[in-house]
């Protein structure tokens, strides 16, 4: 699966697609809390669910920007932005802004700039075997969707970095 690890502070966190991470002892690599799900950290109650494996540093700012994916059949995918400080990997942030995309997402990867972060949505449709495997923890999300090869456009949506800031509305005009 899809997996990365990040240092912070005296603790190893280790990311991945389908949940939230696992906070880890450098130097054993044992989980903190416990085995299995025990072992999990929602950063101070900020995740409700998962955090990407594909977090970005912004140097500037000394934070890493990262991402969780939520889909619901009735409502679409949402997308939430997270924002966490890079020596203690916990946010200082009241606002965590969201969108929602009709239908299935597959969203991977991003980009941040000093303003903006970008996602890139593809047309995609719901692999229901994988997604049996997921809602039992088997699997990650992004194994449940099958992207649409066969279109000729994407959407791209753009999140000004600003919105971290702000208080109030969490939702994001798409």
């Amino acid at each position: 699966g899809n997996t990365n690890v990040i240092h912070a502070g005296d603790t190893l966190y280790a990311l991945w697609e389908g949940g939230m991470p696992y906070e880890l002892d450098p130097l054993t690599l044992k989980n903190k809390k416990g085995p299995g799900s025990d072992g999990e950290t929602n950063l101070d109650g900020l995740l409700t669910k998962n955090f990407s494996a594909h977090l970005r540093y912004d140097p500037k700012k000394d934070v890493y920007v990262n991402f969780a994916v939520d889909f619901d059949p009735s409502t679409g995918t949402t997308i939430s932005l997270y924002e966490v400080d890079a020596t203690t990997f916990r946010s200082t942030k009241t606002n965590v802004p969201s969108f929602v995309s009709e239908g299935p997402g597959l969203v991977h990867d991003f980009i941040i700039s000093d303003n903006y972060c970008l996602f890139n949505i593809n047309k995609c449709d719901l692999n229901q075997k994988n997604a049996l495997k997921a809602l039992i923890g088997k699997a990650g999300f992004a194994s449940c969707i099958d992207a649409d090869l066969t279109v000729d456009n994407t959407s791209i949506v753009i999140i000004p970095r600003s919105l971290l800031d702000e208080e109030g509305d969490d939702d994001v005009n798409t």
